[in-house]
């Protein structure tokens, strides 16, 4: 199943814009139909594997700012 980018979002507890941003840079495979882009389950898996979580913050980084 594909997925929008706000279905995304949702599963990640994300905002909609950085989902994008991911894509837009290639961290997020991701292909466009019209205006929409979709996602695909296995990509949204690979993405999310456990040596893999860009949308979780370093604590490191979280104490810096």
């Amino acid at each position: 199943m594909d997925l929008t980018v706000h279905q995304v979002a949702a599963r990640l507890d994300r905002h909609p814009d950085l989902v994008r941003r991911w894509i837009r840079t290639g961290a997020l495979p991701a292909y466009k139909i019209g205006t929409y882009w979709f996602v695909r389950e296995t990509a949204l898996a690979a993405f999310t594997e456990p040596d893999r979580k860009p949308w979780k913050r370093n604590p490191q980084q979280q104490k810096e700012k």
